[in-house]
């Protein structure tokens, strides 16, 4: 388990969450899918999809709805390794929403 610190903003708190890790929780409850993937996880999609154990969740899953952050480091020189690892799985990968130098949301399904 990790945990990551959130600013709420102009309000100067700052709260504590904890973190799982996605692979590890879905062995732990023994799912063979899961039949929908929603990914909204700040940049650390990169990681994610960098993750060998992917290609194995990917393949048990129907439906992958994600947003994938298009700043910080190296974010334009990362997304293609995202997006093939999603083609390999998926035959329809759909851009549904850009914002210009921010976010892009996706939908993957079979």
């Amino acid at each position: 388990m990790s945990s990551s610190s959130l600013d709420a903003g102009s309000s100067g708190v700052t709260v504590e969450v904890s973190g799982v890790d996605i692979f590890d929780e879905l062995g732990r409850l023994g799912a063979q899918g899961p039949y929908l993937l929603k990914l909204d996880i700040e940049g650390g999609e990169y990681e994610l999809f960098a993750d060998p154990r992917m290609d194995d969740l990917l393949a048990r899953t129907n439906i992958v709805f994600f947003e994938v952050h298009r700043f910080g480091p190296k974010s334009d020189e990362r997304f293609p390794a995202v997006y093939e690892t999603l083609a390999r799985h998926f035959p329809h990968v759909t851009l549904l929403r850009a914002v210009a130098g921010w976010a892009a949301v996706y939908l993957a399904h079979r």
